[in-house]
């Protein structure tokens, strides 16, 4: 039983660092973006380069894809406590981590420079589903 209340602690911990991020103007999103190009520049110097407008992107949507795969580990180990089936697990799960990025989009309307994107979404969701079948069993 403690289990299942650390798991929604570390859960609620996640959606709140995930606002957090979504909370950041879109000039300090994007500063965090550079402050990771910058850590990749030291390792790999200039051979690459990190600064370019499709490494921007990717660095920023693979941000997402690894947000909400965390997500999607933490709604399904706190959802097993709730659901004898696997399959329910999984669908509730999933429909709760979707939910929970198209409320996060809307919240960045709100946000000085950012806006809504379903593109967003969509990466959002492929990363929280990709955490459950990798481990719908656990």
């Amino acid at each position: 039983m403690k289990r299942k209340y650390l798991y929604i602690v570390l859960l609620i911990i996640w959606m709140g660092f995930i606002f957090y991020n979504s909370s950041q103007t879109a000039t300090n999103s994007l500063g965090m973006t550079y402050y990771i190009t910058d850590f990749l520049k030291s390792i790999f110097g200039n051979s690459i380069d990190f600064e370019s407008d499709l490494f921007i992107t990717l660095i920023r949507k693979a941000a997402h894809l690894t947000e909400y795969f965390i997500l999607g580990i933490l709604v399904s180990k706190t959802a097993r406590y709730n659901f004898s089936s696997i399959k329910n697990r999984l669908l509730w799960s999933f429909l709760f981590c979707m939910f929970y990025a198209a409320s996060d989009e809307v919240h960045q309307l709100f946000v000085d420079g950012r806006s809504f994107m379903i593109t967003d979404i969509i990466i959002d969701s492929f990363g929280a589903g990709l955490a459950l079948l990798l481990f719908r069993k656990q």
